[in-house]
């Protein structure tokens, strides 16, 4: 009812303003040790069933921000998987944000050799370069910083060579 509504509408505002704190260079690695964090990746692993399209994507952005600050004692890495195999689904959203976002919060995953192993066992590697033929520019660039993350890893170079995303990325 309208009591939903306005916990729903007073927590994507919660998560926007978190999303924008998290870009602060003084703030963002505070927030990524945060314990309070582990909400946001409840919400994503949810995602599907229970939360309105715009509080999604308030939690991707509030997590891509985060996980720019991937520090081994934070939340962030300590959900890093977690985090990779609920934004997963994202990549293939009808949302262009909702996938522009995905994409960035994997370029900055995908810089850790174990979240590239999480990434390659749900099929990212897979997807991002089905990617590099989105219509949208940023999407493509973000896309393409993810390929030259997972590249580095055997694991999933010998998937990009497979699908032709050595290609696909010279094509674009």
């Amino acid at each position: 009812g309208k009591e939903q509504e306005l916990s729903e509408d007073l927590l994507v505002k919660l998560v926007r303003l978190l999303a924008h704190m998290a870009i602060s260079p003084t703030a963002g690695p505070q927030l990524s040790k945060s314990k309070g964090i582990r909400s946001l990746v409840t919400i994503l692993e949810g995602a599907d069933a229970v939360w309105s399209e715009e509080l999604v994507l308030n939690v991707v952005s509030a997590l891509t921000n985060l996980s720019y600050y991937v520090e081994q004692e934070g939340v962030i890495w300590e959900c890093r998987e977690q985090i990779a195999e609920g934004l997963a689904p994202m990549l293939f959203s009808d949302n262009d944000e909702a996938v522009l976002e995905a994409a960035r919060a994997f370029g900055n995953l995908s810089r850790e050799a174990s979240t590239r192993l999480v990434m390659h066992g749900v099929r990212v590697d897979e997807a991002v370069v089905l990617l590099l033929d989105h219509t949208k520019h940023e999407v493509v660039a973000a896309v393409a910083g993810v390929l030259v993350n997972l590249s580095a890893d055997r694991r999933c170079a010998g998937t990009i060579v497979h699908t032709d995303g050595i290609g696909a990325l010279l094509e674009t």
